[in-house]
């Protein structure tokens, strides 16, 4: 007798093979529903094109950082895509030209940088992937678009760093090199006069430099809060007095007037870093005002603070500026602001310490009106004294 040989399916009744059938169009749902969701939480914009150049997915992200107004579609040529591209790109012609669904054009140049036009202006990195089939074959290609405005921001940071380093550093070290150079040359002879001229000079710039370096150092604690602050009871009048009558020794082609309202009452503050504020405001108020200017210490107090200001009869800063001069590195869009020493970073610096010790520093200003540079600080309460505080950054970079 013959033996009977069937397949699987024959002892399969059809409900159980609807039900299997089920259970996969499920599985392959849920595994679409998941890849669709994992692919629509991506911080990046992504779109795929197949071989023939047309678009065959997009996911969320793409109307997020180019607009919802985006008419996209499945089928539309990829180079209608980088039409519509274009219209939000600041140089169309700078890039565009690079993005070719093709595998020798991907593996020439992937990635690029595409600056975005608008109400909030982005700089979008553009990285192109092929996509291959099983067997190595060409399935099309993909494009991924990455929000690097933040990332671009801070190179720029780093570069001005570099730069405004380079430049301030180089001033004193080349005066303390040449004046050295000078003294020991072995083919002259100098007086006593002129060595100790010479020498003045090399120790003024020593110093300069080491306040650059300094300058840098703090900069960097605050970003990090790695430093410390070792507040005491501190009497402000004093520090007051002796901060306006330094000024009028240094910068004696200004008009210094001091202003304390009333018997102001001792902060809780660490003198050296409310001394570099004080320094630090004074110091500005002399370098941008036009010499015979009256430049005005005041002191007030205000509920549980006191409010310290110094104000100037200088060139003043437009409204738009105001937000921008407590940043690293702003040296302000007028010529001669930026013609001024220094790195850009005395106000910063002011707002760190400031802001460590719980206070709050701001300017008013207006053009050819003068600047004020305003601070508050806590007053002393005996109960609340503490302990030698660390900062924990209050200066972004």
């Amino acid at each position: 007798m013959d033996r009977q040989v069937g397949t699987v399916t024959d002892n399969v009744g059809p409900s159980t093979w609807d039900r299997v059938c089920e259970e996969q169009v499920e599985r392959l749902e849920l595994e679409r529903a998941t890849l669709s969701s994992i692919l629509d939480s991506m911080a990046d914009g992504l779109v795929l094109a197949d071989a023939d150049g047309h678009l065959i997915y997009w996911n969320g992200r793409i109307a997020e950082l180019l607009g919802t107004s985006l008419p996209l579609h499945v089928g539309m040529p990829a180079a209608e895509f980088k039409h519509l591209l274009s219209q939000h790109i600041a140089d169309p012609e700078q890039g565009l030209n690079n993005l070719q669904c093709s595998s020798d054009e991907l593996h020439r140049r992937p990635r690029l940088d595409l600056r975005i036009v608008g109400a909030r202006p982005l700089t979008l990195q553009a990285m192109q992937f092929p996509i291959h089939g099983p067997q190595g074959e060409d399935w099309g290609c993909g494009l991924i678009l990455r929000d690097v405005t933040e990332q671009r921001q801070v190179d720029q940071i780093r570069a001005s760093l570099l730069a405004a380093v380079s430049h301030e550093l180089r001033a004193p070290l080349s005066s303390i090199k040449g004046f050295a150079s000078t003294l020991l040359r072995p083919d002259v002879s100098w007086d006593v006069d002129k060595q100790r001229e010479f020498l003045t000079i090399i120790d003024e710039e020593s110093d300069r430099l080491a306040g650059l370096v300094d300058e840098l150092l703090d900069t960097s604690r605050l970003v990090l809060g790695g430093f410390k602050i070792e507040p005491e009871v501190l009497d402000l009048a004093p520090l007051l007095e002796r901060i306006v009558a330094q000024a009028r020794s240094q910068a004696p082609q200004h008009r210094f007037a001091l202003e304390i309202a009333g018997e102001p009452r001792p902060v809780w503050a660490e003198p050296r870093r409310i001394q570099q504020v004080l320094h630090n405001l004074v110091d500005n108020a002399i370098k941008y005002s036009t010499p015979g200017g009256e430049i005005t210490v005041r002191c007030r107090p205000q509920d549980d603070t006191l409010v310290i200001s110094v104000t100037d009869q200088g060139e003043g800063i437009p409204q738009e500026e105001q937000s921008l001069v407590f940043e690293p590195f702003y040296r302000g869009q007028s010529p001669e602001r930026a013609q001024k020493a220094g790195l850009g970073l005395g106000l910063t610096i002011c707002r760190g310490y400031v802001e460590a010790h719980g206070g709050h520093i701001w300017v008013t200003s207006a053009p050819r009106q003068g600047s004020t540079f305003s601070f508050s600080l806590p007053v002393y309460q005996p109960r609340a004294a503490r302990p030698p505080a660390e900062a924990t950054g209050n200066v972004d970079a």
